[in-house]
C-alpha cells in the first residue's frame, strides 16, 4: 500500500472512530460472553471485512453517567431496560464505544458486550430481529487470564474488579437457581479473583443457556476456535450472512488488542498442558468442578475441561 493510501486510511479510521452514519435499523448483532473469553477476538473476526459498525462495551458501568447506569443485570421480561434498547440500537456513541469502529456509513450493527449474558433472554424476547452470538470458554481459563493480568497490571485500567456480589443480588435471580446453587454460588464471595471469577461464569452462563431461543442465538466456543477455526468460523458466518474468505485467518492469528497472549500457531492450537494448570492450584480446581456439576454446567465441559455442547444440536 502506497504513501497516501495508507495516509487516507488513517484518516478514515480516525474519522469513523468518532462519527458513522447508522442505517442498520434492526440489523444487528450482540456477541456476548464473559470477560476473558475471546469476545474481542471473535468480534473482530466476524468484522474482518469491516462490514459492522463496531460498538464496543457499551454498556461499561464505568463510562456512563449516573442517571444512565444499567440498574438490573438480569431483567425480568416486564422490565423496561432503557439503555439496553439504546445499545441495540446504536444510540450510545461516546469514545470508547467508537474506538474500535472503521465505518462512516453502516448497514450492519456488531455489538460486543461482556456485561450481557444475564440479559440475553430478555434480548431474545424484545429483540427478535437481533442475531446473538454467546461465546464460551473454559471458566479456568477465564479465571486463570484475570488473575495473571491483575499481576501485571500497573494501574486501574486493566484490574479485573469482582462483580459476583452485585449479581448475586439481582432479584430475578430468585426464578433462576435453587437455594442451594445460590448458598454455593455467594461462599466464594470474597475468596479472591479465582474463585469470584468461576462463580460469576457459573452464574451467567447458567442463565445464558438455560433461556435462551437457540434460533436466534449461536453458542461457541473459545477452545473450538482456537483447534477448528475454519469449520467453527463458517458455520457462525452462516448463521450470520457473513462471507467466509481465506483472509480472515490473519486476522485469527493475531487475536486481539486486549489479549495478553502470543499470536496462535497452527501446529500448536493449544497450550499443552494448558496454561491455568500452571497458575490454578488444585484446591481451585476442585472447587470449579463441584460448582459446575451443582448446576448443571458440566453439560457445557466434560472431565477434561474440553467442550462437550455442540452447536450444531440446538434447538
Amino acid at each position: 500500500m502506497g504513501a497516501i493510501a495508507q495516509l487516507i486510511q488513517r484518516q478514515h479510521a480516525r474519522l469513523a472512530n468518532r462519527v458513522c452514519l447508522d442505517l442498520a435499523g434492526d440489523n444487528a448483532v450482540l456477541l456476548s460472553g464473559s470477560g476473558r473469553s475471546g469476545t474481542s477476538w471473535l468480534a473482530n473476526l466476524c468484522n474482518y471485512q469491516n462490514g459492522f459498525r463496531y460498538i464496543f462495551e457499551p454498556l461499561n458501568p464505568d463510562l456512563l453517567a449516573a442517571d444512565d447506569a444499567v440498574t438490573q443485570w438480569c431483567p425480568s421480561l416486564d422490565e423496561e431496560c432503557p439503555m439496553v434498547r439504546k445499545m441495540l440500537r446504536g444510540e450510545i456513541s461516546m469514545p470508547w464505544v467508537n474506538s474500535r469502529n472503521g465505518r462512516l456509513i453502516a448497514r450492519r450493527r456488531l455489538i460486543k458486550e461482556i456485561r450481557s449474558n444475564l440479559m440475553l433472554p430478555w434480548i431474545n424476547h424484545h429483540f427478535p430481529m437481533v442475531k446473538t452470538v454467546l461465546i464460551i470458554r473454559n471458566p479456568l481459563a477465564v479465571a486463570a487470564s484475570r488473575k495473571m493480568l491483575n499481576s501485571l497490571a500497573d494501574g486501574s485500567r486493566w484490574v479485573w474488579k469482582p462483580s459476583l456480589e452485585r449479581l448475586l443480588a439481582e432479584p430475578m435471580l430468585a426464578d433462576q437457581i435453587s437455594n442451594r446453587q445460590f448458598t454455593a454460588l455467594s461462599r466464594q464471595v470474597g475468596q479472591g479473583i479465582v474463585m469470584e471469577t468461576i462463580a460469576d461464569w457459573c452464574l451467567n452462563n447458567l442463565v445464558a443457556t438455560s433461556n435462551l431461543s437457540w434460533q436466534q442465538t449461536y453458542p461457541i466456543f473459545y477452545e473450538d476456535l482456537v483447534s477448528k477455526p475454519e469449520t467453527s468460523l463458517r458455520a457462525l458466518f452462516e448463521f450470520l450472512d457473513i462471507e467466509y474468505r481465506a483472509d480472515v485467518m490473519v486476522i485469527h492469528q493475531r487475536r486481539s488488542e486486549t489479549s495478553r497472549s502470543q499470536p496462535l500457531s497452527n501446529d500448536q492450537p493449544s497450550d499443552n498442558p494448558p496454561q491455568w494448570q500452571t497458575i490454578l492450584d488444585c484446591g481451585e480446581v476442585s472447587t470449579a468442578t463441584e460448582l459446575l456439576n451443582l448446576l448443571g454446567l458440566d453439560r457445557l465441559y466434560s472431565g477434561d475441561w474440553q467442550p462437550c455442547l455442540q452447536p450444531a444440536a440446538r434447538d
